[in-house]
């Protein structure tokens, strides 16, 4: 139930950044704070996956990470704060957070570059 919860909660809160990012004042500030609280709302869907079942469903997790990449691009958010925020709030699960294919497609490569550097890869 919890788990169902955090997932519906993590697939709002992506769906109020895209509203953000497209709305007459985008105010990054606020786009930031909400972006965190997202993360982390993403962060529990994780580690309640690997609590329940043991393992996680990275292509669904992904799927929602995409929409954060393209909500923080409308709003100009650069990629390296955006990269900045997942490794803080995911840590190790932040390699895995993040789709290269969507950070080339968004971002483009030479993001996907910079993404590579920064989790070691």
């Amino acid at each position: 139930m919890e788990l169902q919860y955090h997932l519906t909660a993590a697939v709002v809160l992506g769906y109020y950044l895209e509203i953000l990012a497209g709305s007459q004042k985008p105010m990054i500030y606020e786009f930031e704070e909400n972006l965190r609280r997202l993360l982390r709302t993403w962060k529990k869907v994780i580690e309640e996956n690997k609590r329940l079942f043991g393992v996680v469903n990275w292509p669904l997790i992904q799927d929602g990470s995409s929409l954060i990449l393209s909500a923080a691009r409308n709003i100009g958010l650069p990629f390296g704060t955006v990269a900045g925020l997942v490794v803080e709030v995911m840590g190790a699960d932040a390699e895995n957070f993040l789709s290269e294919a969507a950070i080339a497609e968004v971002y483009g490569s030479v993001n996907l570059v910079q993404w590579r550097r920064l989790i070691n890869r």
